[in-house]
C-alpha cells in the first residue's frame, strides 16, 4: 500500500476543479478513512458557509461503503477509489440522472485505460442500473466482472452521487464471494503507483461528470448507453408493480423503458418504476 498523502490529493483535485468548465462541485474534502463517503458528504454539505456549493468527498479508504439495496461495497486497504459528489439539486429526473452518471463513469474509465494504451472496446460495459463491468468469455460462457458501482441518493435537499471504482486489487484480494465477479484497473493492465492512479482517475471523473451534468443531452446519453449495454441479449429478472418479469432483454432506453421478451411476449417496463431482481 502506498502512503496516503492528503496534501497532494487536496492540491491536485482543487486544481482540477478550478480548471473544469462548469464544474459540478466547488470544493473538495479529503479524509483518510471514513465509514461511508455518502454519509460524510452530507455532513460536509451542511456547512452553513458553503451551503450553496457542491462538495466532493474522497476517502483514502472506506470501511462501510454501501451499494444498491443495502449491499456492501468492499474496500481493500486503499485499493479502491471511494468518493461522493454532494450537489444542491440538480433538477434532473432520476432516470436521466442515473443514466448520465453511468455514462460519465464509463467514459472516465475508458479515457483512463486509453491513456495507457489499453483497449477493451466492446468489453467495458454499463450494466443497468448502476454498474460498470468488464465482459469476458470463459469456456464459452459470458462472464461480467464488476469494475465500478454508482449509488444515487436524495437526502436533505441534496443529491448524493457515490462512485466506487476498483483500482489496484489483484486476484488475491477477492474473497470467495467475489472471485470471478470483480476486476480492477490493475488487473486490466494499469501499472502505476496506487495514489497516482487514483488521483488521475478522480480528476477525469470530476471533468466528465461535470460535462455530462451540464449537457443533460438525451441523445448523447442514449448513444453511449446503448452502444455499451451489458444487458441486451441476456436473460434477466425485473420487478414492476410487485410482478416478476423474467426473460431476454431486447432493448433498454435508459430514460424511458426496458423491453423484455417473456414467455407471454414482449413487456415494456417503465424504467423509473422497475428494479433489477437479481438471482
Amino acid at each position: 500500500m502506498d502512503a496516503f498523502d492528503r496534501t497532494s490529493w487536496q492540491s491536485q483535485l482543487k486544481a482540477q476543479i478550478a480548471d473544469t468548465a462548469d464544474c459540478c462541485v466547488q470544493r473538495v474534502v479529503i479524509v483518510d478513512t471514513t465509514p461511508s463517503t455518502m454519509d460524510a458528504a452530507v455532513v460536509c454539505a451542511q456547512d452553513e458557509q458553503n451551503s450553496a456549493q457542491g462538495v466532493l468527498v474522497v476517502a483514502g479508504s472506506q470501511t462501510s461503503g454501501r451499494g444498491q439495496h443495502g449491499r456492501a461495497w468492499t474496500d481493500h486497504d486503499h485499493c479502491t477509489l471511494p468518493c461522493t459528489f454532494a450537489l444542491q439539486g440538480p433538477d434532473i429526473d432520476p432516470p436521466m440522472l442515473a443514466a448520465l452518471c453511468a455514462c460519465a463513469v464509463h467514459e472516465s474509465i475508458e479515457q483512463l485505460l486509453q491513456s495507457f494504451g489499453i483497449t477493451i472496446k466492446d468489453r467495458l460495459l454499463i450494466k443497468w442500473p448502476n454498474d460498470i463491468v468488464v465482459r469476458s468469455d470463459i469456456n464459452g460462457r459470458t462472464n461480467d466482472r464488476k469494475l465500478a458501482g454508482i449509488l444515487i441518493e436524495q437526502k436533505q435537499e441534496l443529491t448524493l452521487i457515490g462512485v466506487g471504482i476498483n483500482c489496484t486489487q489483484t486476484q488475491e484480494h477477492w474473497g470467495e464471494e467475489l472471485m470471478g465477479n470483480a476486476v480492477s484497473l490493475r488487473m486490466l493492465g494499469v501499472e502505476i503507483p496506487n495514489d497516482e492512479l487514483r488521483i488521475r482517475l478522480m480528476c477525469i471523473v470530476i471533468d466528465r461528470l461535470s460535462q455530462w451534468l451540464d449537457a443533460k443531452d438525451p441523445s448523447a446519453i442514449r448513444e453511449r448507453y446503448q452502444a455499451n449495454d451489458a444487458m441486451v441479449g441476456t436473460h434477466r429478472r425485473f420487478m414492476h408493480n410487485r410482478v416478476l418479469y423474467a426473460g431476454t432483454v431486447e432493448s433498454i432506453d435508459p430514460l424511458t423503458q426496458i423491453a423484455v421478451r417473456t414467455d407471454e411476449g414482449v413487456e415494456n417496463l417503465p424504467i423509473a418504476q422497475t428494479s433489477h431482481a437479481r438471482e
